[in-house]
Order: structure tokens, then C-alpha cells, then sequence
């Protein structure tokens, strides 16, 4: 088989090498699209903690199909905390891997907090992943409390099952959403809210691929969305999937400006920040009413003195203000409710898949993404080979107009915002660009291409 083999910070390498073998308790999944997110990109550049070994196969986002079965995989039962957990395989079933790999024996395992393992060893990371054209589930995860693998729900296509896992973080980070509501006089204590609510008012901050699905999941539970993006492009997109009520370039006090307008001063229900952006932090307290919710969902980056520095205005917390919670990845279970709001119309995956790419490509993706200087672009110059952009010429991916090859890269890297990897596509196909389709037509394009 074809595998993108990860040999350490700056390289891949796409090796054929043999098809993995497939034991009684194993089974063996063809991969048909595994979505690139921030995390690859980071550990193309600087590795990462679960990384223990190189090379490994990386890529956590991704389905495929069931095409071996070992014996004692077919049916079998595990216990769990919840009861006895029946489970079967069989080939030909569509399928997502949910990377988290618990420990199952630390503190939070043992009271049921898998996600917030302390000794986690994820698929993409410790085993092989989804960059390539077939991948083993190991016995010793299949027989795991929480399982990796879920059955794809008719009407689900593969491309799109492949972007639930990141649709899977933001459920996990609004199911974690807690605010107090009226006193009980009986119980003598405060009601206990979950959730966004029906009538909520909602601002997310950060208009990429994630703070997109956030707005989608606020208005599927009943929420007024508005959405605030600093950049004009990544708005415009949002605007143009409508998946937000109000939008508003988040520059110069505007989103405080709405804020006023549309609560009467009182400020909003739930702020979620879906940015790596220190200053959105502090402004998502401010904008918050009294008692309500913010969500830090986007990490920031660290000073050079290695600490994170966000001016927080506590006073504001203080004076009876705002729950403040963070969440950080999914348990394996949220992939299901992902699927589920899929197949129910809820949330409609073609609006964040841009751009598809064949395994010879990743490494050059993952370049682009985490591109943000000249000098980076001419170190990509050097180790990749001078005409390694020349793609970006074509008319389809609408920065051919740009003064020169460093905007023209920068511009390509503004209008993504998920890139699917297919190791079914051959080495000769370029990179696909779907950014100025519709979402019927990306759809329609998506499903053309053969998974």
C-alpha cells in the first residue's frame, strides 16, 4: 500500500510499503479521506508530546470501509461502566476512527473522563493512522471501554463522515456549557442549565472551519448566532453558507457595537472563542451578561517567556460575571452525535471541505497552512523544489491575480478551511480546489470523486 509516513519535524516521505496484516482480533479499514487540521500542522513543525517513535503514519479525522475482519472480531462483548457492551464487524461497513487511545486506569479514566486521559496513546500519533490507503485496528483497542470505530449512518458519505471528529470537539465543548439559572426555593440552591438553550444569544469569535460548526450547532438548538471574524475573506465565506444570523468584521469595536444594539447593554448568553487570539479571550468576558457563559475553545500561543498572556479584566468576572469553561478534543462518543446531526440535515459538512489532495500533496499542505513569512516560503522553495507552488497558477484556485508567489501562497492559505487527503487519489492529481462552489456544488463534486 501507499502510506504519507511522518519521519519527524519537516518530513514526510510516501513510501509504498506491505498492506498491514490483519489478526483474529483486528480488523483492517481502506481509508477513503482523512481531514487535515491544526494539530497536523503544528506536528509537522515542531512534533508533538504523543509522538513517542518515527516514522508513524499520522492522520486522526478520517473514514473508510471495513475490508477484513479477524475471527474473534466478528461478535464479542466487553464491560464497561455503563454495562456490557455488545459489538460486532463485518466487511463492506462504512466506518469513522475516533482517535482518542484512554489509558482506562488513570484517575479521570476511572470516573468515566476518557478524553481527559492522562496517559492518552492516539491513533495518528502512537498507532498508524489515517494517511494511507489501508489501516489496522489493533485487538487492544477494539476491546477498549470506549471504541474507536462507529458505523457511518446511511445517507452519510464518506468525505463527509471524515470531518466529524472536529465537529465532534465543538459538541463536546457546548455540552460542557453550564450556567445557573433561577433560585429554587425548595432545594435552596440555583437550577443548573446545560447547553446552549432555545432563545440563547450566541457570539462566536473566530470564523474558521470550527467556529463555523459552532455556529451551525448554536442555531440547530435554537440559538440567535452572530458571528465575528477579523478577516473580511473568511467572513464573506461564512456569509455566503449563511451559517450565522448576524455577521460583523471584528475590528475596531464593532462586535461591542452590536453587542449594545442587539441586548440593550445587558450583553450575551454564550461567547465562544474559536481563535488563537489572547485579546478574544478577554473581549468574549466583556461582551458576556451576567451569568452567562464563555467557552475558551481556541488555545493561544505562548510569550517567549513560555507563558500564556491573555489581559484578562477579572473585575468583570468578579462582579457576579460570566462561568468560564475550556475544552480541548472529544471523547470518542461525540463522533456518533456528529454523524447523527449529519444525517439528520442538521449540519451539513460541504460547507467546510475546500479543498481534496492526494497523499503526494500533504506534506506541501501542511507547508501552506502553517506558511506566515517570506522566509518560510523560500525554505519551501529550497526543500521542495522551485516550481513546488506552480499549481496555484490555475484559474480554479482564485489567487492567480496576486502581486506575486509568496501573496499568491498566503491568499491560497486564507481560503482554506478543510482539506480532505484521499489515498485512493494517484500522484499526478493535483490539488482540488472547491472554494468558489456553492455548497450544492461542492456536494456534487465531493460525491463524483471516487472514495
Amino acid at each position: 500500500m501507499r502510506a504519507a509516513r511522518f519521519y519527524g519535524p519537516g518530513k514526510y516521505r510516501v513510501e509504498d510499503i506491505p498492506d498491514p496484516l490483519c489478526g483474529p482480533g483486528d480488523i483492517v479499514i481502506r481509508v477513503a479521506a482523512n481531514a487535515i487540521c491544526g494539530t497536523d500542522v503544528k506536528s509537522f513543525f515542531s512534533g508533538h508530546s504523543l509522538i513517542k517513535n518515527y516514522p508513524v503514519i499520522t492522520g486522526h479525522e478520517f473514514a473508510g470501509t471495513v475490508v477484513q475482519v479477524g475471527s474473534k472480531a466478528r461478535r464479542y462483548a466487553v464491560e464497561t461502566l455503563s454495562g456490557r457492551d455488545e459489538r460486532s464487524f463485518s466487511e463492506g461497513v462504512p466506518v469513522v476512527v475516533a482517535p482518542v487511545v484512554a489509558c482506562e486506569q488513570c484517575t479521570n479514566c476511572k470516573r468515566g473522563l476518557f478524553e481527559a486521559c492522562t496517559n492518552r496513546e492516539d491513533i495518528g500519533f502512537k498507532y498508524d493512522g489515517g494517511n494511507a490507503q489501508l489501516m489496522r485496528v489493533p485487538e487492544e483497542l477494539l476491546w477498549k471501554q470506549v471504541p474507536p470505530v462507529f458505523p457511518v449512518p446511511r445517507g452519510v458519505p464518506l468525505w463527509a463522515a471524515a470531518v466529524c471528529e472536529p465537529i465532534a470537539c465543538a459538541i463536546h465543548a457546548q455540552q460542557k456549557i453550564h450556567r445557573f439559572g433561577t433560585w429554587d426555593a425548595k432545594a435552596r440552591k440555583y437550577e443548573s442549565r446545560t447547553g446552549i438553550l432555545p432563545g440563547d444569544l450566541v457570539v462566536v469569535i473566530g470564523g474558521g472551519p470550527l467556529g463555523d460548526v459552532h455556529c451551525e450547532l448554536a442555531r440547530a438548538a435554537g440559538a440567535t448566532v452572530i458571528l465575528a471574524q477579523r478577516s473580511q475573506e473568511k467572513l464573506d465565506v461564512a456569509r455566503s453558507i449563511g451559517i450565522a444570523h448576524h455577521y460583523v468584521l471584528n475590528t475596531g469595536g464593532r462586535l461591542e457595537e452590536m453587542v449594545s444594539k442587539q441586548t440593550g447593554g445587558d450583553g450575551v448568553d454564550v461567547v465562544i472563542t474559536a481563535c488563537p487570539d489572547p485579546g478574544a479571550q478577554s473581549q468574549a468576558v466583556r461582551i458576556c451578561r451576567k451569568g452567562g457563559c464563555v467557552t475558551l475553545f481556541g488555545s493561544v500561543p505562548k510569550a517567549p517567556s513560555g507563558e500564556e498572556v491573555v489581559p484578562m479584566p477579572t473585575n468583570a468576572i468578579h462582579n457576579n460575571g460570566p462561568s468560564i469553561y475550556g475544552t480541548s478534543g472529544a471523547s470518542p462518543w461525540h463522533l456518533p452525535i456528529a454523524l447523527e446531526l449529519m444525517a439528520q440535515g442538521k449540519i451539513a459538512p460541504e460547507n467546510y471541505v475546500t479543498h481534496v489532495l492526494p497523499l503526494d500533496s500533504l506534506e506541501l499542505m501542511l507547508r501552506i497552512r502553517g506558511m506566515n513569512t517570506r522566509a518560510e516560503y523560500d525554505r519551501a522553495l529550497a526543500e521542495c523544489g522551485a516550481g513546488c507552488f506552480d499549481f496555484l497558477a490555475k484559474k480554479e484556485h482564485g489567487v492567480a491575480d496576486a502581486q506575486d508567489g509568496y501573496e499568491r501562497v498566503m491568499k491560497f492559505k486564507g481560503s482554506i478551511m478543510k482539506a480532505l487527503c484521499a489515498p485512493s487519489l494517484p500522484a499526478t492529481q493535483p490539488i482540488i480546489s472547491l472554494v468558489h462552489k456553492t455548497p450544492a456544488e461542492r456536494r456534487g463534486m465531493l460525491d463524483a470523486l471516487r472514495w
